[in-house]
């Protein structure tokens, strides 16, 4: 019984449609997730500073270090944009003070580098 032989065409031209099928979903797969399970409210009360906001939506039972369907979190919009009471409110509910101490640092917010480094930041 002789057994059968994909010409090279044939493989390259299947191996290369899963592999497009495969990198699809990854590419698309992530955002997709994170736009139905993600809070848009409180990231932007974060990053706007509305603390009244963020402390409703904390209240509410949002994870202080929910992702933004980007990856960013809360803290990280709140450090990015100077955001100290937010920082605060943030860190008291135990959001990783890891966060936002890169965007703290680029936008030279000092106040808020040592609040993180006093949370434990490194």
């Amino acid at each position: 019984m002789k057994r059968f032989k994909w010409s090279l065409p044939i493989r390259c031209l299947v191996t290369g449609a899963l592999v497009f099928l495969v990198a699809l979903c990854l590419v698309l797969g992530a955002p997709l997730w994170y736009r139905r399970n993600f809070n848009w409210e409180f990231i932007s009360a974060a990053g706007s500073g509305d603390i009244q906001k963020v402390r409703a939506e904390l209240d509410a039972g949002v994870p202080p270090d929910q992702p933004h369907w980007q990856g960013a979190s809360a803290m990280s919009f709140a450090a990015f944009y100077g955001r100290e009471e937010v920082v605060k409110l943030l860190l008291a509910r135990g959001a990783n003070p890891n966060g936002g101490m890169r965007q703290a640092k680029s936008k030279g917010y000092i106040n808020i580098v040592c609040l993180l480094q006093r949370a434990g930041a490194k």
